[in-house]
């Protein structure tokens, strides 16, 4: 059963705001070398992981600090 979610946000080249990109990966690792080939090959700015535990209940995620700005 999977309990979290690794959700990588960021701007994509000639937009202004941000998109999800990528919501495949299986862990914080796996999203972090995501990120570098977004930033690296694709020149994808301000790339970040939102974690969403799925066990917890989600209006307390909005008050907390669960972003991961990488």
């Amino acid at each position: 059963m999977i309990t979290e979610e690794f959700i990588i946000w960021g701007i994509p080249p000639g937009k202004s705001s941000e998109e999800v990109l990528f919501t495949q990966a299986k862990s914080v690792r796996e999203a972090k070398k995501v990120i570098k080939k977004l930033t690296d090959k694709h020149q994808v700015s301000e790339a970040r992981i939102q974690v969403l535990d799925l066990a917890e209940n989600p209006s307390g995620f909005w008050k907390s600090d669960k972003m991961l700005n990488i």
